[in-house]
């Protein structure tokens, strides 16, 4: 008995970690984690700036190559420098943009280094670029995967979730089960609908004991046949 209770105070533990796992990872994509692109550093605004300007200037060269002008809808840019950290580039492909608009790019080196000094970098954060054509160019830039704890936990962040969910099932499976049974047990007016208890046993008749006070008073002699006849004769 000891050693279940011991598992389920394990599995319990368990629960509550893969829990607190996957609400981390959940909460690190959404909008509370965003903050405005002007509270970043002045250098890391210029580094960011600079670098969508460069992608942008590629992007409309692609056009030209293609003899395409530049399309009539909002463009995205994501930048996530942890592809540097790991020492990949991101592939530029041949084909034009917004055809690779899900892309992510590493952005530079620099701002790479700004991502590991400042703490509020990893957050999220978005720009919006006017364009020449009247669109908008949305820029978003993450620093969260840069941390190597972080890119695992975001990696593995769907199986956490699955056994998360298991996880939290049987447990309430089992606290639903241990109500039935109280419910049961009680009913819904809190009176014992158990079986009834059995009836007592009788007590054991009293056992007879001898007297142990004064003894009892001799029997009064008895005469024999022929006193009495003699003394009715006389």
């Amino acid at each position: 008995m000891a050693c279940g209770d011991c598992l389920w105070q394990l599995f319990l533990f368990l629960t509550c970690l893969f829990s607190v796992l996957s609400i981390t990872n959940i909460l690190s994509i959404f909008p509370i984690n965003m903050h405005e692109f002007d509270t970043l550093p002045e250098e890391a605004q210029k580094d960011i700036t600079n670098h969508v300007r460069y992608r942008l200037e590629t992007y409309r060269g692609r056009l030209s190559a293609h003899n395409r002008a530049m399309p009539r809808q909002d463009l995205m840019l994501h930048l996530e420098p942890q592809i540097c950290n790991r020492g990949e580039r991101a592939p530029d492909g041949t084909g034009p943009w917004p055809e690779e608009m899900t892309q992510y790019f590493c952005a530079s080196k620099d701002l790479l280094e700004w991502c590991h000094k400042y703490f509020k970098l990893y957050q999220t954060t978005e720009k919006v670029f006017p364009l020449s054509s009247g669109n908008e160019l949305h820029v978003s830039l993450s620093c969260y995967r840069t941390r190597m704890w972080n890119r695992y936990l975001d990696d593995i962040n769907i199986p956490i979730c699955i056994i998360t969910c298991i996880m939290v099932s049987c447990v309430f499976h089992a606290w639903y089960i241990d109500w039935k049974k109280y419910r049961g047990d009680f009913g819904e007016d809190g009176e014992n609908q158990g079986p009834p208890s059995p009836s007592p046993s009788p007590p054991p008749p009293p056992s007879k004991k001898k007297a142990t006070g004064n003894p009892a008073a001799p029997l009064p002699k008895l005469r024999s046949r022929h006193e009495n006849f003699r003394n009715r004769r006389s």
